[in-house]
Order: structure tokens, then sequence, then C-alpha cells
């Protein structure tokens, strides 16, 4: 009943993105919401109007454009996905993968697009500039990004939750893991990579450094801190993730796992956040915080802009490489080497 409410509370809004009567005909796409067991929900393009509005304006083709639709975020929620709140911060084990019409598709995470920690809050856009989306299917818009993950014409939103790598000190987390943990002060790179490799932290010590000051809030204060080591991105590279050559946005289906040594904390980062030639956040396994070696307890991820720490995961020890499964037809594999932008 309360599907149909909204369906009907959004008939007049239809037809009017159509230019039609209140009464007329209109065949509007629908997104499906699934999990690897299976749909969650289909909701009509229209209905999802009546899901709380968010209002952004991007850049896209080099001009400010203003979009409004619903949060991925409150999608997911109207779904019924529910995180695990014996978990601390389960929510940042959880992908997201928007899927469209032609089979191109891009990843985000919950923690990512969340505005406590990632602060990219994405949008499924119904109205880009005054122009209804209706007919063609709602846009993927993720703000303070690059563009790269713009998505027309979405079908298909698929959410899951990242296998643990190693025992979690909280059962609710996870009881078990996949791995087994590399020796203290090392890090296991794993997952959808060709060559899997433990390097040690001398040899973390090897790779170029990069020094950065991150300040997110811990509880309700303030933290600061000094961090150097080598980029996630180059550790990640070391192990050469499965990215498919003939598609130049494969990467855009990617995402990484990191998992604490300490106690089985872990926190996902979408690919595209960490890669150079995307957003470039810069996140590092930091080997030195505050002048203070972390040889005896592991590197520590760092997410330079997030809002709160949660993504910071102490004692690193497992980064493991996903790709999200693939929803429809992959578009023809083309030669070309340039990554698409936001008009795909």
């Amino acid at each position: 009943m309360r599907r149909l409410a909204l369906v009907l509370g959004t008939v007049a809004w239809v037809a009017a993105a159509a230019g039609g009567s209140p009464g007329a005909t209109v065949l509007a796409p629908s997104v499906r919401v699934s999990t690897a067991a299976g749909t969650l929900l289909t909701i009509p393009t229209p209905e999802l109007a009546a899901l709380p509005q968010q209002t952004v304006t991007v850049p896209i083709g080099g001009e400010p454009t203003t979009e409004t639709g619903p949060t991925l975020a409150s999608l997911l929620a109207y779904a019924g996905v529910q995180y695990n709140a014996a978990c601390k911060n389960d929510e940042l084990r959880w992908w997201i993968e928007v899927t469209s019409a032609s089979g191109a598709a891009a990843v985000v995470t919950a923690g990512e697009i969340d505005p406590g920690f990632g602060n990219k809050p994405a949008i499924l856009s119904l109205d880009e500039d005054g122009r209804f989306l209706t007919l063609s299917g709602p846009r993927l818009v993720v703000p303070n990004d690059d563009g790269a993950r713009d998505l027309r014409q979405v079908r298909t939103v698929t959410v899951g939750r990242a296998p643990a790598q190693l025992p979690s000190a909280t059962p609710a987390c996870a009881a078990s893991g996949l791995v087994a943990p590399p020796p203290p002060g090392s890090v296991t790179v794993n997952g959808d990579v060709s060559h899997p490799v433990t390097l040690s932290f001398d040899q973390l010590q090897a790779l170029p450094q990069v020094t950065q000051t991150d300040s997110f809030l811990s509880g309700s204060s303030s933290t600061t801190v000094t961090e150097v080591g080598p980029t996630l991105a180059s550790v990640i590279a070391m192990a050469r993730p499965k990215v498919l050559a003939c598609d130049p946005t494969d990467d855009l289906r990617f995402y990484v796992e990191v998992t604490s040594g300490e106690d089985g904390y872990a926190a996902l980062l979408s690919f595209h956040e960490l890669d150079p030639a995307g957003d470039n956040d810069n996140a590092l396994l930091s080997l030195a915080e505050n002048g203070i070696s972390q040889a005896s307890v592991g590197p520590r991820l760092t997410v330079p802009g997030d809002v709160r720490g949660g993504r910071y995961v102490s004692g690193s020890a497992v980064v493991t490489v996903f790709r999200a499964p693939t929803e429809t037809p992959i578009p023809s594999c083309r030669k070309a080497t340039t990554r698409r932008g936001g008009n795909r």
C-alpha cells in the first residue's frame, strides 16, 4: 500500500515530465536494487521522486549543472538495506555498484557517500537543470568527485558487504577470516590481482614516501596527525589488479578492503578514490605517525578529507582488491586508452 501511494502521488509529476495530462500513460524505466541473494526492490523512476530529494551543483562537461534527486543512501534504506549495529562502523564494509542501461558501471562505497565519513553523498538525479529525466532514467551524480562516475540511464543498484579477511575481535563483525595474517608490520595484497604479494615493513619503506597532515573528528573533538608512508595506490599496483585493458572504465568497478591485523576492523575505499588518474585522494599506508614508527603494529591507512576517522585503519595488515559483479553485459571492449568522462 505504501508503494502504491507513492506511485499515485507522483503521477502528476510524471505527466508533467512527459508534457502530457495527469491521466496520460507514461512508460518510465525502473531501477532495481539487488544483492547477491536477489532483488530487494524494483522501483519505477517516478517513484524515486517520493523519496527525500537533495540538490547538488556539479561540473558536467565543464559547465556547472544543478541536479536533484534522492540520495543513494535513502534508496538503500527504502529497499531495506540494514547495517549491523553490533559491528562497529559496519557501514564502512559495504560497497555499491550502479549500472546503466548500456552496461557501464561505477562503484562507490557506503562510507564514501556518507556525509559523516567520505562526504560524497551520491544522488540518482531526476532533474537536471530543470529537465526531467523520468523517461530516460536517473543519472548517478557523485558530488566532490571528478565526474568520471556520473552515469546516465541508471537501471541497477547492487549492494554487498565485503567478506572478512581476518577474524574480528567483535564476533558480530566476523568470527573468522579468509586469509592468514602476515608477519607483524607487513602487508599482504590479495584478491582480484595477478600477483598477490606480501611486503615487509622495510619493503614498504623502500617505496616513494609521501608526507601529509590530516585532520578529522574523533568523537566530538578534532584530531590532527602527520603521516608518512607510501600511497595505497602504489602498494596495490605492485600486485597488478586484474583491470580489463580493453575497457578504459573497468577500474570504476573496483573497490579495496583494508583490514587491521590488530582486531580485524575493516573499511572500504573505491578504486577511483585512490587512482592517481581519478580522484587521487592520496590515501597512504602510513609507516610513521607524528614521527613515531608503526613497525611494531603495522601501517595506518589514511583517508585525507574524510570528516571522521572511521576509515583510518590502524595496524593495516591485509589489502584486498575486489571487482564488483557485472550485472549486465559489459560494453564492447575498445582499444582506446583514454578514460571516458561524465557523459557515459
